[in-house]
C-alpha cells in the first residue's frame, strides 16, 4: 500500500544538466530557475549548467536580449536549449 502511495504521491528529484547556447556559442551566465520557486543556477563558461528539480517541474532559461524559455522536466535528466534573439527594445531611462 505504501509503494502505491509513493508512486501516485511521490514527487521523484532529478539531478538535471544540459548546455545553454547562443547560435552554436556557449551561452556564459545564462540563468535557469525553476519556476515558481526561488531555485535556480547560472551557467558556466562553456554554457552548462545543473539544478536539481522534480519531474513536473517547468524550467525557465533566460539571458539578457534573449527570449525567456520554459521547458517540462517531464523526467528528463537532459535539456540542452539556444535561447533565441528577443524582439523586444530596451528603452533608456526610467
Amino acid at each position: 500500500m505504501s509503494l502505491v502511495a509513493v508512486q501516485v504521491f511521490g514527487r521523484s528529484q532529478l539531478k538535471i544538466s544540459g548546455i545553454t547556447s547562443l547560435a552554436g556559442e556557449p551561452l556564459a551566465g545564462g540563468a535557469a530557475r525553476i519556476k515558481g520557486a526561488q531555485n535556480g543556477t547560472v551557467t558556466d563558461a562553456s554554457g552548462n549548467y545543473q539544478i536539481i528539480a522534480k519531474d513536473t517541474d517547468m524550467l525557465i532559461f533566460f539571458f539578457v536580449g534573449r527570449e525567456k524559455t520554459e521547458i517540462a522536466v517531464n523526467k528528463k535528466d537532459h535539456i540542452n536549449l539556444v535561447l533565441k534573439e528577443s524582439n523586444c527594445l530596451i528603452k533608456k531611462g526610467f
